[in-house]
């Protein structure tokens, strides 16, 4: 397999990724980048985002994998996802979710902005700790192995 781009994102959006009750990243910037991303959970957890992943809306789904908020794990690969859309909010205002839903909650929806959507995201059976950056980046061969190899059995049947 080629080495995977991947993205980095702060706690608590990142493990909402890896628990698919996220499937949307919004960015101020567009990709036509389609296919596999990892999804890099960045070192950054200071107390306002400790704050925001106790809320109810954050907590309710972590609590399922997670039995307090020091367990979200930092510097580490954590999940993949199948990039399969990328669409401007002022182009498609349609596809902006609901906004009492959790989904909605979890991204910033505001013109000029751009949803990533995922169709599948598949999270790793433990974390794989490596340097994250900003913007797209590429994993090694070496990390891409051991990233894929902590995949599910069957990922490939979902593509």
């Amino acid at each position: 397999m080629k080495p995977l781009k991947a993205i980095s994102l702060w706690q608590p959006w990142a493990s909402l990724m890896a628990l698919n009750a996220k499937k949307i990243e919004t960015r101020h910037w567009p990709t036509n980048y389609r296919g596999l991303v990892a999804i890099h959970a960045a070192k950054k957890w200071d107390v306002d985002l400790r704050y925001l992943a106790r809320s109810s809306m954050f907590w309710e789904p972590l609590s399922q994998a997670y039995l307090n908020i020091d367990e979200l794990p930092l510097g580490a690969i954590i999940a993949v996802g199948n990039l399969n859309r990328c669409l401007s909010m002022d182009d498609y205002p349609e596809a902006v979710p609901p906004r009492n839903s959790p989904e909605f909650a979890f991204g910033l929806y505001e013109s000029g902005r751009f949803m990533w959507v995922f169709d599948h995201i598949w999270k790793l059976s433990s974390p794989v700790y490596v340097r994250g950056q900003q913007g797209f980046w590429t994993l090694t061969e070496g990390e891409t192995d051991v990233v894929t190899t902590l995949m599910p059995d069957d990922w490939e049947k979902d593509l």
